[in-house]
């Protein structure tokens, strides 16, 4: 039988912790990364001049 303090820091262990990491992985992809329509287009662009490279080597 565990105290009900033990409970409520398991409690918050399993879940504070997930919750934390998602935020932080989320403003990691906001600020670090961030897709605009012009850099996904840009994106877009530079595979397929990637692709059409590669399909003229083989």
């Amino acid at each position: 039988m565990q105290s009900q303090e033990v409970l409520e820091g398991i409690y918050n262990l399993s879940t504070l912790v997930p919750a934390l990491l998602l935020i932080v992985s989320t403003l990691a992809l906001v600020f670090w990364y961030p897709l605009s329509k012009k850099r996904v287009d840009h994106n877009v662009a530079l595979l397929a001049e990637r692709h059409a490279a590669a399909a003229e080597e083989s």
